[in-house]
């Protein structure tokens, strides 16, 4: 899966022989304000042929870097968007997360 990932990214064309996962892209693309229409476009076509999605994205003008943020990061950003928003502090701003995180 992440080597037609690579090949896509470096334009290099598809092997059918490795699993394809729009899913994956869609991820990867979601994290840069430039290509989220990208991505958003790729999550209502799901359905294409994977063929035809991995020749969309190869032909993307893609950014020459794009954060991939883990998880915890995610997590430590909204905690610190909260307190910035509802001027919280730290812990209850986890407190405010745990209660959107429900919803």
């Amino acid at each position: 899966m992440f080597r037609n990932f690579n090949n896509c990214l470096h334009n290099k064309s598809l092997d059918k022989s490795l699993p394809f996962n729009s899913f994956m892209f869609c991820r990867y693309f979601s994290f840069n304000s430039q290509t989220l229409k990208y991505a958003n476009f790729l999550n209502t076509y799901y359905n294409l042929d994977p063929e035809v999605q991995y020749e969309f994205i190869r032909n993307l003008p893609k950014p020459k870097y794009i954060k991939w943020i883990p998880i915890s990061n995610a997590k430590v950003d909204s905690i610190n968007e909260i307190c910035k928003k509802y001027k919280v502090s730290e812990s209850k701003a986890i407190e405010y997360l745990s209660i959107l995180s429900k919803q």
